[in-house]
């Protein structure tokens, strides 16, 4: 029989089980063959046993009966206890020394600082000069603020590497299995525990493992909605930083499958550009292909007929929506170009002004392509529905 169709005819039973086995009228033929197929896959089929005698037997089986309840009832306790472990140990308590505590507060005011100048259109505006060759409004504060929260980020992210390493180990095929090892054992409990004496029944309640660990297990397995959900919620302030950080480091995994064939250089940029981002709390752009062909066509055609531009003569391809729809994106998008040569530099000269500076760390544009194949293009797209959700990290 595979797996799939006897889990369902399992958990079938087992409802029929704590129905019409314990309380109603004598199980039909069907029912009948049903628990036999449950009594053979449950690990201990003398529950289903115990629970018949409670419904139909003499005194003296309901007096054994329940000693064997209370005792599954343990043995049930015990495993939800050690699966409720494995999983606690995901959630790190690395922010409680004082040093991580002042490291935290000293990003905290440096990326605020950071985030303040970069997004205010009128103190860091748009150069009067579309076609920018160096540093101009703003340069001198602007990029200064940001070096000092990278160099603020740089004394946190020990603290956050190891707070997180046991839950970053896990593959997100480990991840599901340990979420699924520990939802078997809350329902074996469960369902043990509501056949077993009173006395048993009251004295045993289930260990509960900090949500922050549910948190981290749920976004490994890959729930990102699920986790977006919680980050909504979560309070705590170490802890949503922790969740915020792991949630990077998820995206840059999720990129480096994504962008194995993509040219050095370009890829340098993307991790640049998303390094940027982290640093004031503004979750990295996924690598996403479409963008990336506009990126390169662009870049390409520039180079071809000569023109530098985010306006192309060619009808059809004007503007970088049209580009982007032409590579089947859909949705609002933004666009960098520089004729500064490297991925890396073009992340810091679009730094020079801040159109492009708040177009390349805008939190709403989520997804994001890079081609250096001749002057450097980044398009960055807002996405739709089945996007990945937004997480953008403010302190409370």
């Amino acid at each position: 029989m595979a797996p799939r169709r006897r889990a369902l005819i399992v958990q079938l039973g087992l409802a029929l089980a704590a129905t019409a086995a314990v309380a109603g009228p004598p199980p039909d033929p069907e029912t009948e063959r049903l628990l036999a197929v449950v009594a053979k896959a449950e690990a201990t089929p003398a529950w289903l046993d115990a629970v018949r005698a409670l419904k139909a037997g003499t005194a003296d089986q309901r007096t054994r009966a329940e000693a064997l309840l209370d005792r599954l009832a343990r043995e049930r306790h015990a495993a939800w206890g050690a699966a409720a472990a494995k999983v606690a140990d995901l959630a790190s308590k690395a922010g409680d020394g004082r040093a991580a505590a002042d490291a935290v507060k000293a990003w905290d005011e440096a990326r605020e600082h950071a985030r303040e100048f970069v997004f205010d259109v009128v103190r860091f505006p748009v150069p009067a000069n579309p076609k920018v060759t160096g540093p101009c409004e703003g340069y001198d504060e602007a990029k200064p603020r940001g070096d000092a929260a990278t160099r603020a980020f740089e004394k946190l992210e020990p603290f956050l590497a190891r707070a997180l390493a046991p839950a970053l180990r896990l593959a997100p095929a480990r991840a599901r299995e340990l979420a699924d090892t520990r939802e078997a054992a809350r329902a074996a409990f469960a369902r043990v525990v509501a056949h077993a004496p009173p006395a048993t029944r009251d004295a045993l309640f289930p260990p509960v493992p900090d949500p922050l660990a549910d948190r981290l297990l749920a976004l490994r397995a890959g729930d990102f909605a699920g986790f977006r959900d919680a980050w909504r919620i979560e309070p705590d302030g170490w802890r949503r930083l922790l969740l915020f950080h792991a949630w990077c480091e998820t995206i840059l995994a999720l990129n480096d499958e994504r962008t194995f064939e993509m040219e050095g250089d370009a890829l340098r940029g993307l991790r640049e550009l998303n390094a940027y981002r982290r640093v004031l709390g503004i979750s990295p752009v996924v690598h996403d292909e479409r963008l990336a062909r506009a990126a390169r066509g662009h870049s390409a055609e520039m180079t071809s007929r000569g023109f530098f531009s985010h306006r192309s003569p060619t009808p059809g391809r004007e503007t970088k929506e049209q580009r982007a729809a032409l590579e089947g994106y859909r949705g609002s998008v933004v666009e960098c170009i520089t004729a500064v040569g490297g991925g890396a530099a073009a992340i810091e000269f679009w730094k020079y002004d801040g159109g492009h500076h708040r177009d390349m760390v805008d939190p709403r544009y989520v997804e994001g392509g890079f081609s250096t194949r001749g002057p450097a293009v980044y398009v960055g797209g807002a996405g739709d529905a089945t996007s990945l959700p937004v997480i953008e990290y403010r302190a409370r």
